[in-house]
């Protein structure tokens, strides 16, 4: 039962994450390079300032700046980009957090080394569930507290997100 709510928590968590690629690409003007990135180039649809920025998603090309348009339609295009570059950053910020819990946790579980009489979850009144060794949180090592603090990320996480692409 626990794999369970494990696994519909895991779907439900990257169920909210933009499942596409865009790409955008530019030439420099000095050395003619063809540059691509992830990320939209920080003069991308701002009162055409900058190189011509061609926007790629799955392949197929969806924006010129080349073309103009209306400067509310411009607006609303550069905040979409933009948006979706603090979302990775949050994810990123996340994983790392994630990542320091678990190196936290296998210190604190070595061989011969005193275990700490109380550890915090950063939530007043809540001690830490014990996380395992290995990188991998299985259903076994989440208790029914565990369970609700990762349903209330959820839900914070799809407060913030919401209207935005890929969200629900």
């Amino acid at each position: 039962m626990r794999r369970l709510i494990c696994a519909l928590l895991a779907v439900s968590f990257y169920a909210g994450a933009p499942a596409y690629a865009r790409m955008y690409q530019w030439v420099e003007s000095g050395s003619g390079i063809v540059r691509l990135s992830g990320d939209p180039p920080p003069w991308y649809r701002n009162g055409g300032q900058g190189p011509r920025t061609l926007v790629f998603e799955d392949g197929r090309l969806i924006d010129d700046t080349a073309i103009e348009l209306p400067p509310e339609q411009e607006e609303a295009l550069r905040k979409a980009a933009f948006r979706e570059v603090d979302l990775k950053r949050e994810e990123v910020a996340i994983k790392k957090l994630e990542r320091a819990a678990l190196r936290e946790s296998r210190l604190q579980k070595q061989p011969g080394d005193a275990q700490p009489e109380s550890r915090t979850s950063g939530i007043p009144g809540k001690a830490a569930p014990d996380l395992p060794t290995d990188d991998m949180v299985t259903a076994e090592d989440l208790d029914a507290t565990t369970v609700e603090q990762m349903k209330s990320l959820i839900r914070e996480w799809d407060k913030r997100h919401k209207g935005t692409p890929g969200s629900p």
